[in-house]
């Protein structure tokens, strides 16, 4: 069974690639994104969902690419520790699929971005946020912070990667 679950829990960052890869828009992705988490929930009514949040763009453009890049290894330390849950990030939607220059070539914004990401905290699915050294910079994850908060999720402040975090 161990083995089944980090398949599983691995293979889902896969899958939402694959997912925003086939979409045309943001909407497109939601309602898509939605489908996989009702699917999950029918194969297995005890899967629970859990979203990593930081900054990724508030801190300029130039800083893009590191902020990704670190917000995809806190989800994989979060995925290595966290085997009860299926975690996702912007990083496994947005990167490597090709969305992203899709949505840049039919002028999507940073608040359809905020409104997507709105739709999925609030969808229910997400019991689980975990929130990155330096989100409280950010406008969409201070955003999603209050999300969490009124929908009652567990909610989890990281420490920096060389100090232990108790993410559990």
């Amino acid at each position: 069974m161990e083995n089944y679950d980090q398949i599983r829990r691995h293979n889902f960052g896969r899958l939402l690639r694959m997912i925003a890869r086939e979409a045309r828009d943001l909407p497109e992705v939601l309602a898509r994104l939605l489908e996989c988490f009702k699917g999950y929930l029918l194969i297995d009514s005890r899967a629970r969902f859990g979203y990593v949040a930081g900054i990724v763009s508030s801190d300029g453009a130039e800083r893009m690419p590191q902020n990704l890049e670190r917000l995809a290894d806190f989800t994989e330390e979060i995925r290595r520790c966290c085997a009860d849950l299926l975690v996702f990030s912007a990083t496994d939607i947005f990167l490597g699929s090709g969305l992203s220059g899709r949505l840049e070539a039919i002028g999507t914004n940073e608040q359809d971005y905020m409104t997507f990401w709105r739709a999925v905290l609030e969808s229910g699915f997400v019991k689980k946020i975990f929130l990155i050294p330096g989100w409280e910079r950010s406008r969409g994850a201070t955003e999603e912070f209050e999300i969490a908060k009124r929908q009652g999720m567990e909610i989890y402040l990281l420490e920096a990667k060389k100090e232990s975090a108790n993410l559990a």
